[in-house]
């Protein structure tokens, strides 16, 4: 099973973005459910490590 790392700097955009959802919407609910949506899509690469497109070399 593979493992999935977040770098500190991933982690503080998530966060500095998620602020400014929740600014432009101003519902802090929305916010979470797309920093939420983003970390269970990284969590399927736990089990799909090959998922999602192959870019050309």
């Amino acid at each position: 099973m593979a493992i999935v790392k977040w770098s500190d700097h991933a982690l503080n955009c998530i966060k500095e973005q998620a602020h400014y959802i929740a600014e432009q919407s101003c519902s802090s609910e929305i916010a979470w459910n797309w920093a939420n949506d983003i970390f269970a899509e990284a969590e399927r690469l736990t089990e799909f490590p090959d998922m999602g497109h192959r870019l050309p070399e």
